[in-house]
């Protein structure tokens, strides 16, 4: 009872965004290259490279990545590229990161994450930056999730790859139920951590407005 009287006195109901109005199945579209001696499906598989194996447990991201690359590629010939140092995904460092064996290929590294993380590290990420930077914005702007991919050559230094984008769809209820809920004089606030830009698309969509503001922003004011 007492929850039904809280649930009454309600006036705003903060929501996170992934998975909850979202459905947190991620679908990947066409990468985008930067690196032109390279292909769609070799970005994407670079992008699996640097992804926890299936048999080790994924994430959301990489278990899409993953099965896409297995779209274009057996598991019998992806067991083939030894993955012998793994850095799992931080907070801190926003991205992955594998050293990888292969017979033919012999060893390299590959890494995915935020764009301007692994332009960081890349020797072509000064004079790749604004390209980048241009299409994340613009994938953004679109609702879509950017991921940067790199992989080091025969100098051992890493460039930049191509850019993959990631979309969380709605859930196919959400908009009703937030509608329904504004009807009953209830406020429905969205909480994110993605990108300012996905968060304005993902809200506009779902009929809550673009009005997004950062946590500096509601600290300040």
């Amino acid at each position: 009872l007492s929850a039904i009287e809280e649930l009454a006195g309600m006036h705003t109901l903060c929501s996170d965004k992934t998975g909850t109005l979202t459905l947190n199945k991620l679908k990947l579209d066409d990468p985008i290259i930067i690196d032109e001696s390279i292909t769609k499906d070799r970005i994407i598989f670079i992008a699996a490279l640097a992804a926890k194996r299936l048999d080790e447990g994924q994430d959301a991201i990489d278990t899409c990545i993953m099965n896409k690359a297995l779209e274009r590629i057996s598991k019998v010939e992806m067991e083939e590229y030894k993955q012998v140092d793994f850095i799992p995904f931080d907070p801190a460092i926003k991205r992955t990161e594998a050293s990888i064996v292969h017979p033919k290929e012999g060893k390299f590294k590959v890494t995915k994450g935020a764009a301007p993380q692994i332009l960081e590290l890349c020797a072509d990420g000064k004079r790749m930056e604004q390209k980048v930077m241009r299409i994340v914005d613009d994938l953004a702007g679109r609702g879509y999730r950017a991921l940067g991919v790199a992989m080091s050559k025969e100098d051992g230094k890493l460039y930049f790859s191509g850019v993959l984008s990631l979309f969380d769809p709605p859930r196919h209820d959400t908009k009703r139920t937030i509608e329904r809920a504004q009807d009953m004089g209830v406020q429905v606030k969205m909480i994110t951590g993605d990108h300012t830009a996905i968060a304005i698309e993902t809200a506009r969509r779902l009929g809550m407005g673009t009005s997004i503001h950062s946590v500096d922003a509601m600290k300040s004011g």
